[in-house]
């Protein structure tokens, strides 16, 4: 079981995440379809936010559902604009309806869930940890800074939990990451944490100075565009340790799933 990642179990009921044919069974020629037969287990589908798309993911789905045999007790709609919450809502509950389809709730996107944190970046590269305050490896990203223009110029896309990357050769950029602070908190720096590209390091005096301010500090052995590009492509993971994230999931599912609902179902 540990091996299908997207799909969580629980007694006679089985989530998938997304509702591709192939799915996480795929590496064992399985669809999720056929995985929940084999479990005995009623599904419910969670979907990407939209009207469209996920109607017409979900409606062929169930087909392959149907044909296994298994019973699709609800859809959850994940990560809805904000702005087109109402909207979406209404639509897709109206469309599914239609076609005999309960939506157990619709959840509004949260940036926050996709924001990664140093550790997690520190776990998914071969980035070198070389200055750290173990509390700061808890600190998230919510924008990625890239230390290649004069420092003059950088200093207005410098925002809250900004992580910086740059060679170490380019102390201007880390002399003005020291030197921005929050607004709610003129005590704590913007950025939440740095990662020095082409394998260089500033001197001592700099690497001191970041780790007095709690910033941590990683190193790669890789350009500045690989370095960027590697850490875009990390695919952001609540963990066990990530209770801000955890308390901010748990409080959108109360708010927008019927789990009253949803354990009828079942």
């Amino acid at each position: 079981k540990q091996s299908f990642k997207r799909v969580a179990y629980k007694r006679d009921i089985v989530i998938i995440e997304g509702t591709g044919h192939a799915g996480v069974g795929s590496v064992f020629d399985h669809s999720n379809a056929r995985v929940a037969r084999l479990l005995n287990s009623k599904v419910i589908l969670v979907s990407s936010g939209g009207i469209g798309r996920p109607i017409d993911e979900i409606v062929l789905n169930k087909a392959l559902f149907d044909r296994e045999g298994v019973k699709l007790a609800g859809v959850i709609i994940n990560k809805v604009l904000p702005e087109k919450f109402d909207k979406v809502s209404n639509l897709v509950r109206k469309g599914l309806k239609a076609k005999g389809i309960e939506v157990l709730g619709t959840i509004p996107y949260n940036p926050m869930l996709c924001h990664p944190t140093i550790a997690q970046i520190l776990e998914e590269t071969d980035f070198e940890l070389i200055s750290v305050d173990e509390l700061s490896l808890g600190n998230k990203v919510s924008k990625v800074i890239i230390g290649a223009m004069e420092s003059r110029d950088a200093i207005k896309y410098i925002v809250d939990d900004s992580l910086l990357i740059t060679p170490g050769d380019r102390e201007d950029m880390l002399k003005l990451a020291l030197s921005c602070y929050r607004d709610s908190d003129k005590n704590k720096l913007k950025v939440s944490g740095v990662i020095l590209s082409c394998g260089i390091t500033p001197g001592k005096e700099i690497i001191n100075l970041l780790k007095e301010r709690s910033v941590p500090v990683l190193l790669a052995n890789k350009d500045t565009y690989s370095v960027a590009s590697i850490v875009h492509d990390i695919t952001v993971k609540i963990r066990p340790q990530d209770k801000e994230k955890i308390d901010i999931a748990i409080k959108l599912i109360k708010n927008n799933v019927d789990l009253d609902k949803l354990l009828k179902s079942i």
